[in-house]
């Protein structure tokens, strides 16, 4: 059976390394996340952020996806 999450995951990993690489040639160093979802909602992340950076994007990402569930305000 193919397991997709790790070839996603190892396909992510890849994708890094180069942001990284890119980034390094000119001298940058940020913070970064690559993530994917799969269809069974399951997340693969790759970064390099602070845990608290993390916790921290993860509150604004759920902000965010609290206000696109609500239905937009009508007037009329």
């Amino acid at each position: 059976m193919i397991d997709a999450a790790k070839i996603l995951g190892e396909a992510l990993g890849d994708a890094e390394q180069l942001v990284l690489r890119r980034l390094a040639e000119h001298g940058i160093e940020v913070p970064h996340l690559v993530i994917a979802a799969m269809p069974d909602s399951q997340i693969i992340p790759r970064s390099n952020f602070r845990s608290d950076a993390l916790r921290s994007f993860a509150e604004v990402l759920a902000d965010v996806a609290y206000e696109l569930a609500e239905p937009p305000n009508r007037t009329t």
